[in-house]
């Protein structure tokens, strides 16, 4: 895990996480304001799924280089 893996990660989340939270929560945000354990994990999996993305692709790349190179 890279650290601009991680910085591609927050910048997935920044940009989807409010959209998601205006989709899900859309009534609520404008009638009780927004829940904020929702609205935490609505930020949180676009994070989760950008991160464990990118050291999937990295273990595979990593593992077809070491195949490629013995």
């Amino acid at each position: 895990m890279t650290m601009a893996s991680v910085r591609r990660a927050l910048v997935v989340m920044m940009i989807v996480g409010p959209v998601l939270t205006l989709i899900n929560q859309w009534d609520r945000l404008w009638t009780q304001g927004p829940a904020p354990l929702q609205t935490g994990l609505t930020f949180l999996v676009p994070f989760a799924v950008s991160l464990v993305s990118a050291w999937l692709a990295n273990r595979d790349a990593d593992t077809k280089n070491a195949a490629s190179k013995s």
